[in-house]
Order: structure tokens, then C-alpha cells, then sequence
């Protein structure tokens, strides 16, 4: 069947396990209750196709297209959805059991009720999409975004998520449990009432969420923040923390101890020279003096050095994407190995600046 044409075919029921499709184009078939496991559908062109209650287990479905298919209530265990874009997609209730979602694009698709468990989810990233109480257990979440979908009571347990960015997610009741999170952005989004509970966050920001009674309790916290959210009724506790900035949030009641609280108590940390190996991304460090301080290995996407007198700052290794310098005076400021990508330097005076091996891209100046 290799490079067949099955256009508008009606095949529901049929027995096509390990068949080889590669290359075919099945739009607007229907494939309802049909056997198609272990098949290779590498490249197929799939554009409104009928795959609801189909058994797609162990099925190769690499650099595909599937546009406005039914997914819904169909076995996609150990499916390789790699680099496939997925488009008006629903793909409700859905078994995807070691799924792997490599450079997968999915975007105004619904998968309602869907199950993840073992699941491979990396440089994927899912726009404009429902996930309503989707379930991803024990999976490996890593260099991914969601933007701008609705992920609201959703079950995230035993996963490692590294290098993340959930930006305008509706994301309320959420669970969140049992996880590394690292290196990840959660911004501008709807986070009131969920949990977050035994987890290790290590360098994660929090930036501009609603996280109204929402509650993180019995986790460890290493080089993270909490910074611009509305914390009306939410909950810290029982946590371990680390260089671990909560500020300039609203509404905020529960001062923990432990965490950075106050501009001050970041200011006289930082005269104190001691090294901030945290996520400050989006953070204004418009008040503070930051001579000699050590940002080493930092996450500051997006934040602001604006207007600032910059003297002896160690930026290496630090990621600065969409960070912004203007009008800022920088002395022996050190950005060797730094990403510099889209960094905003607009009337930046430079004096003995180091940016060996620094990513310099689309930079503005």
C-alpha cells in the first residue's frame, strides 16, 4: 500500500496491522474501529480522516499531516508522532501510553480526557488547544510550550519537566506532583486552585500567574521565583527553599521565612556578593544596585537592566533572550557564554565588555 491512494475510502473495521502506508494519502477516509497497529504511516497525508476508536498501537506516524482528523477514543500507544503537525485535531479519551511527541506541533486541537503515561513530549509544543483533564504521568516533558490553551484539571504526576514554558494556560485545579520541574517559565496564566505537592522546582519562575488558592506545599525550591502573581488565599508550605525569591506579588499573607521577601533582603544579598543562580526571568532590577554580583548561569529571559549603572557583572552562561539594557551604563561586564539572543541594548554604553562565544542573535543596539 505504500504510496497508495485511499481518498475518501471507507475501510471501518478492516484489518491493515503492519501494513506499510508511507507516503499514502487517506483524506477523508474512514478508518472507524479499524486495525491499524504497527503500521507505517510515515509522511501520510491524513486531512479530515476518521480514526475514532481505531487501534493505532505501535503505529509510525513520523512527518505526517494530520488536519481536522478524529483521534478520538483510538489506541495511540507507543505511537511515533514525531515532527507531525496536528491541526483541528480531537483526540479525546484517547490511550497515548509511551507516546513520543518529538518536534510535534499541535495547535486548535482538543484532547479532552486523553491519557499520558510513559510518554516521550520534547521540543513539542501545543497552541490554541484544549487539554481538559488530561492525565501525563511518569513521562519526560522537556524544551516544550503551551501557549494559550486550557489545561484546567489537568493530573501532571512523576514527570520530569525541564526547560519548559506554559504561557496564557487556563490551568485551574491543575495537580502538579511528584516532580523535577527545572529551568521553566509558568507566565501569565490561570493557576487558582491547583496544587503543587512534593515536587522539586529548581530554577522555575513564576511571573504575572493567578495563583489564587492555589497551595505549594511539601516541595524543595532551588533557585526559583514567585514574582508579579496575585497569591490571594494561596498556600506555601512545608517547603525547602534556596535562593528563592517570592516579591512584588499581591495579596501575598503567608511570608515564608526562608524566601527572599523584599527588594532589600535581594539588595543586601547581592552586597553581600553572594552568587543568585536563579530564574529571574521577566524580573525589573530597576531599584537595585548590582555591581559585582554574579549572575552566572542565570535564567533572565525577558528581564530588565534598563537605566542601570552596571559595573564588574559576571553574565556567563547566563540565558538572556529578550532581556533589555537600554539606556544602562555596562563596565567589565562579563557575557561570555551568554545567550544574547534578541537582547534589546538600544543606546547601551559598552566599556571593556567580554561576549566570547556569547549568542549574539537578532540582538538590538
Amino acid at each position: 500500500m505504500y504510496g497508495a491512494n485511499l481518498d475518501s475510502s471507507d475501510i471501518t473495521g478492516s484489518n491493515l496491522s503492519n501494513s506499510d502506508m508511507e507516503v499514502s494519502n487517506i483524506s477523508s477516509s474512514n478508518f472507524q474501529n479499524a486495525n491499524l497497529s504497527n503500521t507505517n504511516m510515515y509522511f501520510v497525508d491524513a486531512h479530515y480522516t476518521n480514526f475514532n476508536n481505531t487501534n493505532l498501537h505501535n503505529a509510525s506516524i513520523n512527518n505526517a499531516s494530520l488536519i481536522g482528523v478524529n483521534l478520538n477514543n483510538s489506541i495511540l500507544s507507543n505511537v511515533n508522532l514525531s515532527n507531525t503537525e496536528i491541526t483541528n485535531a480531537s483526540i479525546q479519551e484517547s490511550d497515548m501510553q509511551s507516546v513520543i511527541l518529538d518536534s510535534t506541533s499541535i495547535t486548535k486541537s482538543n484532547l479532552n480526557n486523553s491519557i499520558l503515561i510513559n510518554a516521550t513530549i520534547k521540543n513539542a509544543v501545543f497552541s490554541n488547544s484544549d487539554l481538559t483533564m488530561i492525565s501525563i504521568k511518569n513521562s519526560k516533558w522537556i524544551d516544550s510550550k503551551v501557549n494559550a490553551s486550557v489545561f484546567n484539571f489537568a493530573t501532571i504526576d512523576h514527570n520530569t519537566i525541564i526547560n519548559n514554558t506554559y504561557k496564557k494556560v487556563a490551568a485551574t485545579n491543575t495537580l502538579w506532583s511528584n516532580s523535577t520541574i527545572e529551568n521553566t517559565n509558568i507566565e501569565n496564566s490561570n493557576l487558582s486552585f491547583a496544587t503543587f505537592t512534593n515536587n522539586t522546582i529548581n530554577k522555575t519562575s513564576f511571573f504575572n500567574n493567578n495563583l489564587e488558592s492555589a497551595e505549594i506545599k511539601e516541595s524543595n525550591f532551588n533557585g526559583s521565583s514567585i514574582y508579579h502573581n496575585t497569591l490571594t488565599n494561596f498556600y506555601f508550605n512545608n517547603c525547602n527553599t534556596i535562593n528563592t525569591i517570592i516579591i512584588a506579588n499581591k495579596n501575598f499573607k503567608n511570608k515564608y521565612s526562608k524566601a527572599i521577601t523584599s527588594l532589600k533582603a535581594l539588595q543586601d544579598i547581592i552586597k553581600n556578593n553572594k552568587k543568585l543562580d536563579v530564574n529571574f526571568s521577566n524580573f525589573n532590577f530597576k531599584k537595585l544596585d548590582l555591581s559585582n554580583t554574579d549572575f552566572s548561569n542565570s535564567i533572565l529571559q525577558n528581564a530588565n537592566f534598563s537605566n542601570l549603572i552596571l559595573k564588574n557583572v559576571n553574565f556567563s552562561n547566563a540565558n538572556l533572550q529578550f532581556s533589555t539594557f537600554n539606556n544602562s551604563e555596562l563596565y567589565l561586564v562579563n557575557f561570555s557564554n551568554a545567550n544574547l539572543e534578541n537582547a534589546n541594548l538600544s543606546n547601551a554604553k559598552l566599556h571593556e565588555i567580554n561576549t566570547e562565544n556569547a549568542n549574539l542573535r537578532n540582538i538590538k543596539n
